[in-house]
């Protein structure tokens, strides 16, 4: 038998079936931000080959943010949580995470978001 075979062979038997993610949440936490948060709201939903679910955490807003949230009122896919003092980005992002029930999550800071399309890894 051919020992090069053989290894590769056992590599094969061993490898991982590929894993897909059916559902993703992206929690979007937000100070301040109405500027920035429609854009980073439409990136996360234009998210190929994925169900993705949007969660933004406005943490105690003082600008338009509320007007944004109008913009997504009745989408299903898109929720909305307001803190009535500010908690900081950490509270923030594990408040949202506790409202999330899909196979993954990922976060995203409004202000990284660029206007080209967001990739799914």
């Amino acid at each position: 038998m051919n020992p090069r075979w053989d290894v590769q062979q056992r590599i094969q038997q061993r490898r991982m079936p590929e894993v897909g993610i059916a559902t993703l949440a992206i929690v979007i936490p937000c100070t301040d931000q109405a500027c920035l948060v429609q854009d980073a709201v439409e990136a996360a939903l234009s998210l190929d080959g994925v169900d993705v679910r949007v969660v933004v955490v406005d943490d105690a807003s003082s600008d338009s943010t509320c007007l944004v949230r109008r913009t997504f009122q009745g989408r299903d896919r898109v929720g909305w949580i307001r803190t009535h003092a500010p908690q900081g980005p950490v509270v923030a992002r594990n408040l949202g995470l506790t409202y999330c029930q899909t196979d993954a999550v990922g976060f995203l800071d409004p202000a990284s978001v660029c206007r080209k399309r967001l990739q799914a890894v």
